[in-house]
């Protein structure tokens, strides 16, 4: 059975094309798009998915679409995370998917966690893992316990702490400042998790950032899925992109166009989750919750 595996985020759209056969699990096609779905989301008073940012859902997830119908596939499942969760017009979103044939859930952030835990490992499971994914409107903390999931999502992410907090690019230090501290009062309503053997990171902040560092011109899996994102790192690329100009990001080998806006508020997240945990590094991940989806749609 070939099936498409859509993650609708708060700022990109993921399409995983997968399918099971005698070999086991084969992926066909995996693509990303910034869509920004969440745009104004959070700095309105009442939140609703702006028009524009649907017109872009709308264009994206069309395209996804005729992809999928391209490769023969089957059935298109997509989950959409915070900004759906967030919206009162999430029904605009449900209009457009049934349109394209395409099956939506809007997941609660325990269940993007769990989808996320379960698809963030690109060969086996490391054991005593924390995976952290930094969304646009919501940041998942997944550890397993005693063989179970535990989950749980903070309202933090890239999009919505820089909206509240990113006043202008550059970035000043007393926004910095001010984001930060934000951060670190979410961060204390995190249960008490027991020290981690490592920590991954998922989701387009931490993989864009290891693109950066290795000054990758396109996006190559096999470097970036592993690759270990220290401290020094964060707190390095964190000071040199606020320091930067939107068009000067957007000059960097490896920068996604899109993302170049909220890079430093979604830097700045992992950097106070490595300081948490008392943590040296990330290792990161390319998969996620398009992936989880898929093992749970194909049974395996």
């Amino acid at each position: 059975m070939r099936i498409a595996c859509l993650d609708l985020g708060t700022n990109t759209f993921l399409c995983l094309i997968a399918e099971l056969g005698q070999n086991g699990f084969k992926e066909i096609f995996d693509a990303s798009t910034v869509v920004r779905l969440g745009q104004d989301l959070y700095s309105e008073s009442k939140a609703r998915l702006h028009p524009e940012a649907l017109q872009r859902a709308e264009k994206c997830l069309s395209e996804y679409a005729e992809k999928a119908k391209e490769l023969n596939v089957e059935r298109i499942y997509a989950v959409a995370t915070s900004a759906a969760r967030d919206a009162e017009n999430r029904d605009e979103l449900f209009r457009i998917c049934k349109d394209l044939g395409i099956e939506l859930e809007i997941i609660a952030g325990e269940r993007e966690a769990e989808l996320t835990y379960r698809g963030s490992f690109v060969d086996q499971e490391l054991e005593g893992s924390l995976v952290v994914d930094v969304g646009g409107g919501s940041t998942e903390f997944l550890v397993k316990e005693a063989g179970r999931t535990k989950a749980t999502s903070l309202n933090i992410g890239a999009v919505r702490f820089t909206d509240n907090y990113v006043k202008s690019h550059p970035v000043s230090e007393a926004d910095i400042l001010e984001m930060t501290a934000a951060i670190q009062q979410k961060l204390r309503e995190l249960p008490k998790i027991k020290k981690p053997n490592y920590l991954v990171a998922v989701a387009g902040t931490p993989t864009t950032l290891a693109a950066i560092i290795q000054e990758l011109d396109s996006f190559d899996k096999e470097k970036i899925d592993d690759f270990s994102l220290s401290k020094e790192d964060l707190q390095i690329w964190r000071d040199k992109l606020a320091a930067m100009s939107l068009e000067e990001r957007l000059k960097l080998p490896g920068m996604q166009k899109g993302r170049e806006d909220v890079i430093v508020a979604g830097t700045n997240i992992l950097l106070q989750v490595l300081e948490k945990f008392s943590a040296d590094y990330y290792l990161v991940s390319t998969r996620g919750v398009r992936y989880g989806l898929a093992y749970e749609k194909l049974s395996i």
